[in-house]
């Protein structure tokens, strides 16, 4: 199936603090277990994300796919952690944009996050 890359959208979110205490590593998608992440695994469940990619800014691991298998862990995003990512997150970007070429962009996070992605 050939699949239109000008209908492509790619939703960025923060992970959350609450997470799925499973031990081993489990799909980023599972481990984040905040409101938000409550509403993307509703929506999955509910319509087919073909033409959705999902990637997480994460204070740990900068910015991943929501399919990346990580471990459970307790590491809180600041300003000066930011600020630190912000090269790698920056990098990681453009390796998303080099792939796909997408019609849409969502960005749904916090102050702190939102420092990375400058």
């Amino acid at each position: 199936m050939v699949v239109d890359c000008e209908s492509r959208s790619l939703l960025i979110v923060s992970c959350s603090r609450r997470k799925h205490n499973a031990p081993g590593l489990i799909r980023a998608i599972e481990r984040y277990n905040g409101s938000t992440f409550f509403v993307i695994r509703r929506f999955l469940r509910q319509k087919p994300a073909e033409l959705l990619d999902i990637y997480i800014l994460s204070a740990e691991f900068g910015l991943i796919s929501s399919e990346q298998m990580i471990p459970n862990y307790d590491h809180r995003m600041t300003q000066a952690q930011a600020e630190q990512l912000q090269p790698k997150v920056i990098g990681e970007l453009q390796q998303i944009f080099n792939k796909k070429q997408y019609q849409k962009l969502l960005i749904c996070v916090s102050r702190d996050y939102l420092q990375a992605l400058k």
